[in-house]
């Protein structure tokens, strides 16, 4: 999967480790919970599509936060496309950095 950037759609919402066996797939307890994130922009590189016992289908992607310290497995219904604005504004701050250093 191409690297896609989410924000926060649900506090409700948290991560967790998976653990795949043949075709079974079983959860860890809560890692981190998205209420503890409010501003955090999220960068998802893998996908998952799970059947449950329900017969019904859910996505979920493996999400990290920019540092990398905070990551794992959340259902995709608790995210949104987009990024926050602290992370827009770092990004053209750095941007903007590295322009003026080429100029030089």
């Amino acid at each position: 999967m191409t690297a896609k950037t989410y924000v926060r759609k649900s506090t409700a919402g948290g991560t967790y480790n998976l653990t795949v066996s043949g075709s079974s797939v079983t959860f860890s307890k809560k890692t981190h919970s998205l209420a503890n994130y409010p501003k955090t922009t999220w960068e998802a590189t893998k996908k998952m599509y799970l059947k449950k016992a329900n017969g019904v289908t859910y996505l979920y992607y493996y999400i990290s936060n920019k540092g990398n310290t905070v990551h794992g497995w959340i259902w995709h219904g608790y995210l949104k496309a987009g990024a926050t604005a602290t992370t827009v504004l770092g990004y053209a701050k750095k941007r903007t950095w590295e322009t003026l250093q080429l100029r030089w």
